[in-house]
């Protein structure tokens, strides 16, 4: 069955989204080095037509997870197809057993994750239940979806939406010449109330992720989510 979810953005006239305090401030000259970044960015990711890569996805828990590994492991495959069609799919989940101290399988695939969006509405897929929760996409969001699908920054970057989205800078280490890293955090409330912090690491000359840590919400949280990504 198919169940119908919330618009994913609210009502006409609703008030506009409630901003979080700014953690940094640029220079001038970062600002303008920054929006070069930005627009390359931009112009790179909407030049991808298609793209395929598989992915895997480190969960930490400071609390109840193991104190120097992840509390489960799990790899998938994400496909993009531009603009705004995309498909997220774990594939297999591991979590962490205290007897053996390590990760054991967890669940059948047809049981995990899995999320289409074909840029009318975004599916979530429930194996286990049997169900499919569409949510249909206002249509001033169709077209550009992908880029808030689980995997915010991957595809579909604008650079106008992603300076009003969050406050970002770089801060790839001296030392690193060959990607690009990132740090962003939420610029409005409904966005901080799904991570505290995000970095990003791109590859320098195509601009595609590498990989990219998700903070969890709350002032210094520790518990993290790791993706890293491989083309195929």
């Amino acid at each position: 069955p198919v169940q119908n979810g919330p618009a994913a953005n609210g009502p006409p006239g609703a008030r506009p989204p409630q901003q979080v305090l700014a953690p940094f401030r640029l220079t001038p000259d970062q600002e303008r080095e920054w929006d070069t970044n930005l627009i390359a960015w931009e112009r790179q990711s909407g030049a991808i037509k298609t793209y395929k890569c598989e992915f895997t996805r480190w969960e930490y828990d400071t609390v109840f997870g193991p104190k120097n590994g992840p509390k489960v492991e799990s790899s998938g495959e994400l496909k993009y197809q531009g603009p705004d069609k995309g498909k997220f799919h774990v594939m297999k989940a591991f979590n962490y057993n205290p007897k053996t101290q390590k990760c054991d399988l967890k669940g059948e695939p047809g049981q995990l994750e899995y999320w289409v969006c074909d840029g009318q509405s975004i599916y979530e897929v429930n194996g286990k239940e049997e169900t499919i929760t569409e949510r249909q996409l206002p249509p001033n969001l169709r077209g550009a979806a992908i880029s808030d699908g689980p995997l915010p920054f991957v595809f579909g970057a604008k650079a106008a939406s992603l300076k009003q989205k969050y406050w970002m800078r770089e801060i790839t280490p001296p030392n690193v010449k060959d990607e690009l890293w990132l740090e962003a955090y939420p610029r409005v409330m409904s966005a901080a109330a799904n991570f505290s912090k995000i970095e990003i690491i791109l590859g320098r000359k195509d601009l595609l992720p590498i990989a990219i840590q998700m903070y969890d919400p709350g002032q210094n949280n520790q518990n993290r989510t790791v993706f890293q990504f491989s083309k195929q």
